[in-house]
């Protein structure tokens, strides 16, 4: 285990966790968002207030999108450039 761990690059392996990050982050704090639509705005019935915080979470999804397309992208690259130098020694060991 800490061989593959010491072969992965530091730098984008931090990037992707990163995005994972973000992306769990934004989906955790989407529910304390709804949560205060309807205490503040829909029990009050202040309409501005839910159009603010609507596109507080049309943010948080397109920013929790973007963290998932990246993590993928990135975890995708590092695993493919790992499998295919697992590959290359263990043919130069036969």
């Amino acid at each position: 285990m800490f061989k593959i761990i010491k072969r992965l690059p530091p730098a984008q392996t931090l990037a992707a966790i990163a995005f994972l990050l973000v992306q769990i982050g934004c989906s955790l704090y989407q529910p304390y968002v709804t949560a205060h639509i309807i205490n503040n705005g829909v029990v009050k019935g202040d309409t501005t207030y839910i159009w603010s915080q609507g596109m507080l979470m049309i943010g948080l999804s397109v920013l929790s999108l973007f963290g998932a397309i990246f993590n993928t992208l990135l975890f995708s690259r590092i695993s493919y450039k790992l499998g295919k130098n697992f590959a290359q020694m263990f043919i130069a060991k036969r």
